[in-house]
């Protein structure tokens, strides 16, 4: 069986402000992304596409989103591909209000397929689809318990690993702790339980193990947001009978961020500089321009000016971001900053209904500073959600006790 492995595509996103050429464009971004996928598959004949969460950007869609969705799906029902998916955090199935999903009026419309499960007081409760032979299990967007939900899994699984493929909305954690990641001992755990699993949630391609990898996270195909790094943004053709898999680019909009290093702060002297920079930049019809000013000291820059230069040039959108080292001494950020958040943890740490949860909600803090000292509204209120949810199942599971 032949499928591929789609996740992050964000349908129904606009930028941020007013609704004109810029915020069209850029919605149109994500349902050209989701086409390419598409139309991969059907040229590619794959048998399944599987979707690893966030297939809408928010819970609440319009029509017009809801429409575009359906006959992009129907695409696919007609040339006899069966599309699996699990949900993400933007999808947001509410536990108890499940019909109240799009993914759920869609899999009634059978545009797609749903693979779900439960806890309750005997546990987990996982109740796979099998399609061509093959058990599909789907976890959703676990959150801070990614990495028990999976763990309950391995337990679980009794039949060939080859006959298995989990679909779950998450990604292996980092160095630095992220909400709703897991640990890489929890992906071995399934190393003989599934041939295939299927992860998103972070916006980059990613596999594990580096040699006979069986867990993927494709990458959103468009960005959702300017400030992530231009890294491998895709698709995955993954082929259950050898065993190996190919990483297809997803061509999203060019983005180009660039670096300014002025010579001069003298105001004429810097304006003169900045302009020439300006204008013998390459680039095409659409592009989206970031250009960080990297200064020693501050100046009076005219950013309005200088973007709206960029934009008649024919750019799509132009950002030009100051940025002023906030201390000299890196050894100094370096000691000053693990001390706060080491206070936090241990305060955190004493508070009888959220110390299990003292790592998950000290590193969705440090999130929560970082976004708002960038005034990055859409992932402040992302990282919100998630120490509300955290907050929430904590509540939830002292109730039950």
């Amino acid at each position: 069986m032949k499928l591929l492995h789609c996740a992050d595509l964000h349908l129904g996103k606009r930028p941020v402000g007013a609704v004109g050429r810029y915020s069209q464009l850029r919605f149109e971004d994500y349902f050209r992304a989701f086409e390419n996928c598409i139309n991969l598959a059907v040229n590619q004949k794959v048998d399944v596409l599987v979707i690893s969460g966030d297939l809408f950007d928010k819970r609440d869609i319009t029509p017009e989103i809801l429409e575009k969705t359906e006959q992009m799906l129907k695409i696919l029902a007609d040339n006899n591909i069966v599309v699996i998916i699990t949900e993400g955090n933007h999808d947001n199935i509410t536990p108890g209000k499940e019909n109240e999903s799009w993914i759920i009026y869609l899999e009634k419309k059978g545009l797609l397929k749903h693979p779900k499960y439960y806890f309750d007081e005997d546990g987990y409760h996982f109740m796979p689809l099998t399609i061509n032979g093959f058990n599909f299990y789907g976890l959703g967007y676990p959150g801070s318990l990614a990495n028990e939900t999976l763990k309950a899994l391995s337990n679980s699984i009794l039949s060939d690993a080859d006959k298995n493929i989990i679909l779950i909305h998450t990604a292996i954690a980092s160095d630095e702790f992220l909400p709703g990641t897991i640990s890489k001992d929890i992906i071995d755990l399934l190393k003989h339980k599934a041939i295939y699993i299927a992860g998103g949630h972070f916006h980059s391609f990613q596999y594990y193990p580096s040699s006979e990898p069986f867990f993927f996270v494709p990458g959103a195909p468009e960005f959702w947001d300017l400030n992530e790094p231009a890294d491998k943004k895709g698709f995955i053709i993954f082929d259950t009978c050898t065993k190996k898999f190919s990483f297809i680019n997803s061509q999203p909009r060019n983005k180009i961020e660039l670096q300014f290093y002025p010579t001069t702060y003298s105001y004429e002297s810097f304006k003169e500089e900045f302009a020439s920079y300006l204008n013998n930049l390459n680039f095409n019809q659409d592009d989206i321009i970031i250009i960080n000013v990297n200064l020693d000291k501050p100046i009076f820059i005219e950013l309005d000016k200088y973007e709206n230069f960029l934009l008649e040039r024919g750019a799509l959108k132009a950002m030009i971001r100051i940025k002023l080292p906030a201390f000299k001494d890196a050894k100094m950020t370096t000691q000053y900053m693990p001390a706060i958040q080491k206070i936090e943890k241990e305060l955190i740490d004493s508070w009888d209904l959220f110390s299990n949860f003292s790592e998950d909600i000290s590193g969705t803090l440090q999130a929560l500073k970082n976004y708002q000292r960038e005034n990055n509204k859409d992932l402040f209120i992302d990282s919100y959600d998630k120490l509300l949810e955290i907050m929430l199942r904590q509540g939830e599971n002292s109730e039950d006790k």
